[in-house]
């Protein structure tokens, strides 16, 4: 009601003249609106004085009081006296409900992502995008992370370092669902109850630190790492919720049991990276091979390789094959499956050493189930780099099996180039997979190709899928025509230094920075920061 309908209603109720709609509108008001029921208690109050006033002044005057006018005023007390109890009695109601059933906290989460991440976020009809608050989840918020890692910080002081690829929605301030990916978590005591769900399991905090590993792959698995938590399968309504304690992991079975593994952080991060996981050989010497990593578990290391010798390079030292035989074997597996990736690495061809035709400078995969594969299958089990002659150059190609690219640059002039390699994870408009090479961090026109009769377009892979545990699958190698871990190396005369493997797509300011830093993003410019969807560059 406006403020003079209200005003008017409440003279006309002390004046008993008002009408039975304009009372229950008025009573509606008083019930709902706490600024209407004080306006009505004053008027109420100084109705009263008024009264008694009045009636002082009659007795005065009068030695009788009229029957009519003492029904009439107790009348009105009475109406007044059930308005405030029922006013008394919601007021009351409204403290307890209050008490008991407290408003549940607004759903609300805030992010940060790694530099160099890729993610989309869309929001639910009911919680529509706050323009001004980008990075905000709300109920019912979805996050896609195509690469890169994510920090999510809820209001409610839990905080999780999500890591690509990964799907999750925002059900409520306590509740987060893990469509895939792998999620550490850090729940404070007052945030107890918190509650993680995928499509096999749910855990329950208790106030801990825990990780789940979520993918389409393999069954899901939960590591508690402080406290405890219940884990309950979903897989399976007979198996019975268990606790887990600080240091147990479990794995959902294909019968919807928990089996238990071993407890282990290093698929998970405790805090928000500052590049994407890579692996980095810095070739400085022959007897120690190992490479550092970020974010990706470290192989063991590489026997010392033979017929290959250790020169100047680009940054310290580098390797130089000799064309007779060496290789560099490695125990890294490689990037499996589809996901998108970068390779990088410092090439150095002498100008006057005769070629192959073809020759691989690194790689990894199953070159023989490319090799087997029908005529027209489109196989994609290999990811390797070589070297194409042509018209007297030697021009860099990048290869997923029966799909490759060639570059245009000429490296044989006995310079350094550094290389990138790409692999987007989407398609060509053709559905062929997308492929990249940058020379000196500039873009490479290049050719595409394919193998056999597999440019029928229906043939065409959706994704590729390079393979790695295959039993004839080998693991990085340089030098090697990557058909087994025993055969001699190539006949290609080249140096290579500073090699990065990279788990998702860099971008060229990347890699300038490696041209000039050897280091994935420059100095004194490695804090993660909250990013806009769908790249944090």
């Amino acid at each position: 009601m406006k403020s003079s309908e209200l005003h008017q209603a409440i003279q006309d109720l002390l004046d008993g003249c008002i009408s039975t709609s304009t009372l229950e509108q008025l009573e509606q008001e008083l019930l709902n609106n706490p600024e209407a029921l004080k306006t009505y208690l004053a008027h109420s109050d100084l109705d009263t004085l008024l009264q008694v006033d009045h009636e002082i002044n009659q007795q005065r005057t009068a030695s009788a009081v009229p029957i009519e006018s003492i029904m009439q005023r107790q009348k009105r007390r009475q109406f007044k006296i059930a308005t405030l109890a029922a006013a008394a009695t919601i007021l009351l109601t409204l403290i307890v409900l209050n008490l008991f059933f407290p408003t549940p906290p607004r759903a609300e989460l805030s992010l940060r992502a790694t530099p160099g991440s890729h993610f989309t976020l869309t929001h639910s009809d009911s919680h529509p995008e706050d323009p001004s608050q980008p990075n905000k989840m709300s109920a019912g918020s979805q996050l896609t992370l195509t690469q890169g890692s994510v920090e999510l910080t809820f209001d409610s002081g839990v905080r999780s370092i999500i890591s690509a690829p990964a799907d999750l929605t925002l059900h409520d301030h306590q509740t987060l669902h893990l469509h895939q990916g792998k999620a550490w978590f850090h729940v404070p005591p007052r945030a107890k109850g918190f509650t993680l769900t995928t499509t096999e399991l749910q855990v329950i905090d208790l106030g801990t630190e825990f990780a789940v590993l979520s993918s389409p792959d393999q069954y899901d698995e939960v590591h508690v790492f402080k406290g405890s938590i219940l884990a309950k399968s979903l897989r399976s309504s007979s198996q019975p919720e268990i606790p887990l304690l600080a240091d147990q992991a479990v794995r959902i079975t294909t019968l919807g049991t928990f089996t238990p593994i071993k407890n282990s952080m290093a698929h998970f991060n405790a805090e928000l990276p500052t590049t994407l996981p890579y692996l980095h050989w810095n070739m400085d010497t022959l007897h120690d091979l190992s490479p550092t990593a970020s974010q990706l578990p470290l192989p063991s290391a590489a026997p010392s390789p033979n017929k290959l010798d250790s020169v100047p390079g680009r940054f310290g030292r580098a390797i130089h094959s000799h064309g007779q035989g060496g290789t560099l074997n490695t125990h890294w597996p490689g990037f499996s499956g589809s996901s998108p990736r970068s390779v990088a690495f410092w090439i150095k061809i002498p100008t006057t050493t005769p070629q192959a035709h073809t020759a691989n400078v690194l790689g990894w995969g199953d070159r023989h189930a490319d090799h087997r594969a029908p005529l027209n299958a489109p196989s994609t089990a290999s990811f390797y780099h070589f070297l194409s002659r042509s018209d007297n150059q030697l021009r860099i190609g990048l290869s997923t099996g029966r799909a490759w690219v060639t570059g245009s640059t000429n490296l044989a002039d006995g310079q350094w180039h550094h290389i990138t390699g790409i692999y987007t994870g989407k398609n060509r408009t053709d559905g062929w997979p997308e492929l990249l090479l940058y020379v000196d961090a500039s873009p490479e026109p290049t050719t595409y190709h394919k193998r056999y009769d597999t440019s029928v377009p229906q043939a065409a892979p959706k994704n590729i899928n390079t393979l790695t545990r295959n039993d004839t699958a080998v693991p990085l190698m340089l030098f090697s025509e990557l058909w087994n871990t025993t055969e001699p190396g190539n006949q290609a005369v080249l140096s290579i230094d500073e090699l990065f493997v990279i788990d998702g797509i860099i971008p060229p300011k990347t890699m300038r920075s490696l041209i000039k830093h050897n280091q994935l993003s420059p100095p004194h410019s490695t804090s993660p920061h909250s990013a806009s969807p769908s790249a944090a560059d």
